[in-house]
C-alpha cells in the first residue's frame, strides 16, 4: 500500500545537500560521549510531546536528528524524478500528435530504475548510521542488498500506482490535448507533497534499521515511537513488549524491523541499551 498524500512542486527545485557519511558517524559518536539525561527532549523540542510513543527515549530523538537531513534530501529527489517523469511523458505526448495511448508510458523496468537511482544516495547513508548506531563500527560491510531492496519496494510504491492512474484511460477516449494533459497533471499532483514526504521518511527509516538489522552482533529491542500526528500502533506496541531477540528475526508483526507501518518511526536498538 502506499503512504499518504497531495501538492505540487517546481521541476527547478534544488537538491539540498545531504551529511554525508563521516558526518552522521561523528554526530552518532558524539551523542554516545553525552550523558543520556541530556539528550531529553523537552517539551518545546521536536520529540517532545509526550503523547508520542517513544518520545521520551533519548535515542529515538538521536536517531530523529540524524534522519532529518536525509528525510528531506529524498522528499526533494523524488520531486524532482516526478517532475522529470512528467516532463519526459508530455514530450512523448506533444510527439504522438497528442493522442494518448498507454503506449507512451516508458518501459516498465526503466522507470522502476529511476525512482530507485534517485533514493539510493539517501538511502545508503541512513543504512550506515543504522549500522553504527547499534554499535558497528566497521563503516562498511555488505549493505547493498539491504539498500536496493528498500529502494526497489520504495519504486515500486510509487510507480505501481502512478501507472495504473495514468493508463486509466476510458475518460480520454476521443479527448483533445488539454484534456489529456491534465490528465497526466492529475495523475502526478496525486503524488507531490506531503504524500511523497511521508514516504520519504517511511523509506529512510526504513533504511536506517536495515542497516541497524546488518550491523547488529547482539539480540536487538524494539522502541515503539511514531511520526508526529500519526496515531499510535498497537501492533508497535506489541513489537516492543517482546523484549530482545536475535537480528533479523520476524517481531509479532511479521516484520524483521521498522516501519511496521506508514508514519511508524519505531527503532531497533541493541538489548543492553
Amino acid at each position: 500500500g502506499d503512504p499518504v498524500g497531495g501538492g505540487s512542486a517546481s521541476g527547478a527545485e534544488a537538491v539540498a545537500p545531504t551529511p554525508s557519511v563521516d558526518e552522521l558517524f561523528a554526530k552518532i559518536r558524539a551523542g554516545r560521549g553525552t550523558d543520556a539525561a541530556d539528550n531529553e527532549p523537552t517539551p518545546e523540542e521536536p520529540g517532545g510531546a509526550a503523547e508520542e510513543p517513544g518520545a521520551g527515549n533519548p535515542l529515538v530523538g538521536r536517531r530523529d536528528e540524524l534522519v532529518g537531513p536525509l528525510i528531506t534530501a529524498l522528499s526533494r529527489r523524488l520531486k524532482r524524478t516526478l517532475q522529470d517523469d512528467q516532463n519526459d511523458l508530455l514530450d512523448r505526448l506533444r510527439s504522438s500528435g497528442s493522442t494518448w495511448s498507454n503506449g507512451l508510458l516508458p518501459d516498465e523496468v526503466e522507470h522502476l530504475d529511476a525512482y530507485s537511482t534517485a533514493a539510493l544516495p539517501q538511502l545508503e547513508q541512513a543504512a550506515s548510521a543504522g549500522r553504527l548506531f547499534v554499535g558497528d563500527q566497521s563503516e562498511g560491510g555488505p549493505l547493498a542488498d539491504h539498500v536496493v531492496g528498500v529502494a526497489h519496494d520504495l519504486a515500486t510504491t510509487i510507480v505501481g500506482p502512478l501507472r495504473r492512474r495514468l493508463a486509466d484511460t476510458e475518460e480520454l477516449a476521443d479527448a483533445d490535448e488539454s484534456a489529456v494533459t491534465e490528465h497526466i497533471g492529475a495523475a502526478f499532483r496525486e503524488w507531490k507533497g506531503e504524500r511523497i514526504e511521508r514516504l520519504a521518511g517511511d523509506y529512510v527509516i526504513a533504511g536506517f534499521s536495515a542497516g541497524s538489522v546488518a550491523g547488529s552482533s547482539q539480540d536487538i529491542e524494539w522502541v515503539a515511537a511514531s511520526a508526529p500526528g500519526s496515531t499510535p500502533c498497537p501492533d508497535c506496541d506489541d513489537n516492543a513488549l517482546n523484549g530482545p531477540q536475535p537480528a533479523g528475526q520476524e517481531f509479532p508483526t511479521g516484520h524483521r524491523h521498522p516501519p511496521a507501518h506508514s508514519g511508524c518511526r519505531c527503532l531497533l536498538v541493541p538489548a543492553a541499551t
